[in-house]
């Protein structure tokens, strides 16, 4: 737009803007303002999001001004409010609503020890062939080994995987195989959590806590789209008990399952057994290992995430595996220094990367 000497946007009458509080929440505000400063003063804005974030109202305001309205399309008591009125955090708003979620949407979660979630995913499948089923992991080599250790395992389903490391063209393809089946599993990360639209999605098992909220109603917005029905079922560790409260305060109903023994199978001697005879799958299971315990260490909510007294064994061990990969965890002691607790220098570098972000998003702040 600035470098184009013909662009005029002088005829625009209408701006419509999907996701705003993820290009918020991920640095991209200047580049919002160097947009709308392109275009007419006077002309209609529509901003959508699935959650109304505190920068998300503040744009709103200082852009739309007092016209402005904030509108929630969800079962709720009041269904206008204006954006110029004082707002309390997304807490308080929430409360005002019958449900942040549609209503034809339930919510289930079970508390599981760490070494019973696979055991639990593959007797959920094995019990649900007719049923179309979207199930998130917390990162990509998560995704890959339980995509390519469930083939082996021969749940009897359309299996797919979905992440970030596969170029577009894939993508798109596996999208619409997705789209296209009646029914299937689809593993993913977070790159489905947002702006994708599966249709007829039975349910959404998020095998990982997310790391808040917002992210838990963006991934379980996948299923009970427009007028459909749909189910949501999170597994939470005990340590992570306090999630389950954290969605409670932000009006959504959640019914706590238990496992049925007599339906309840074990597969972690079977995944041994192939880890042993192909060395590509025991490698993919001790990156999920790692990976996984680095995206617990690096979340920010500690009441939730938290890896002190966690048994990294339990882990590997229904991963397959007969011991633990070994992870440094480098924190700060009150002397200034670092504390060290298992070690590997890939987290010491994680830790450097994310110290150097944090100060280059100092220094913008700054200017």
């Amino acid at each position: 737009m600035d470098e184009t000497a013909d662009f005029d946007g002088s005829s625009l009458k209408v701006l419509v803007m999907d996701e705003v509080d993820r290009m918020l929440d991920m640095g991209f505000k200047q580049e919002v303002d160097q947009i709308l400063a392109n275009l007419p003063k006077k002309m209609q804005s529509l901003l959508f999001s699935a959650t109304v974030t505190k920068s998300l109202r503040d744009l709103a305001k200082l852009k739309l001004g007092g016209e402005a309205e904030f509108i929630q399309i969800h079962d709720f008591d009041t269904i206008e409010q204006r954006v110029g009125d004082e707002v309390g955090d997304e807490e308080e708003t929430d409360a005002k609503l019958k449900s942040i979620t549609p209503t034809t949407l339930l919510h289930y979660y079970m508390q599981l020890p760490i070494e019973d979630k696979l055991d639990t995913l593959f007797s959920f499948l094995k019990t649900h062939q007719k049923q179309k089923i979207l199930v998130f992991f917390s990162s990509r080599k998560q995704v890959r080994f339980a995509y390519q250790a469930f083939k082996s395992l021969k749940v009897s389903m359309n299996l797919l995987e979905l992440h970030g490391k596969q170029d577009q063209n894939k993508r798109t393809a596996i999208y619409f195989q997705f789209v296209e089946k009646k029914h299937a599993v689809l593993f993913s990360t977070d790159i489905s959590a947002r702006g994708v639209d599966f249709p007829a999605v039975d349910w959404v098992i998020q095998v990982d806590c997310p790391e808040d909220t917002n992210t838990y109603i963006h991934r379980v917005g996948r299923t009970a789209r427009y007028k459909s029905k749909g189910n949501a079922l999170l597994m939470l560790l005990p340590s992570e008990a306090k999630f389950a409260e954290k969605l409670t305060s932000r009006s959504i109903a959640l019914k706590k399952l238990a496992t049925k023994s007599d339906k309840q199978l074990t597969i972690q001697p079977v995944l041994e057994k192939l880890n042993a005879e192909n060395r590509d799958l025991q490698h993919l299971a001790k990156k999920a290992c790692t990976s996984y315990l680095k995206g617990v260490h690096i979340m920010k909510d500690k009441e939730v995430f938290n890896l002190e007294g966690f048994d990294s064994q339990k882990l590997a061990f229904s991963y397959g595996l007969i011991n633990a990969p070994q992870l440094t965890i480098v924190t700060k002691t009150s002397s200034g220094g670092t504390g060290e607790g298992t070690k590997d220098k890939k987290t010491e570098k994680l830790d450097r990367i994310s110290r150097l972000r944090n100060e280059a998003k100092a220094r913008k702040a700054q200017k």
